[in-house]
């Protein structure tokens, strides 16, 4: 959640901040009003890069609590352990990747 707060803190100063001219017809020039951040490509593309991020690691974190929930409490000994696996081989990413 803290990233997805520090997307959400991101993407409303670029909505806020005017810095640069659009890139069209009279952008050269410096009489022409500055637009915000969000309107350019780049930072648009690296907002959504951001929230993607965001957004699977919250996705990752919340699957793997689905599998704790299962491992300690399916009815059948089969999906424990299906669970039980599938929890090993994902808590070392959930924990590491979304702090990259």
């Amino acid at each position: 959640m803290l990233g997805y707060t520090g997307y959400l803190h991101a993407l409303d100063y670029a909505r806020n901040r005017p810095q640069g001219r659009s890139t069209g017809p009279g952008g050269k020039n410096p009489a022409s009003p500055q637009v915000r951040l969000v309107e350019h490509a780049d930072i648009r593309r690296m907002l959504l890069a951001q929230k993607s991020y965001a957004e699977g690691a919250l996705a990752l974190n919340l699957y793997c609590a689905k599998l704790v929930d299962e491992a300690r409490a399916a009815s059948e000994d089969a999906s424990r352990e299906r669970a039980s696996l599938l929890l090993e081989i994902l808590t070392p990413i959930a924990k590491s990747w979304p702090s990259q």
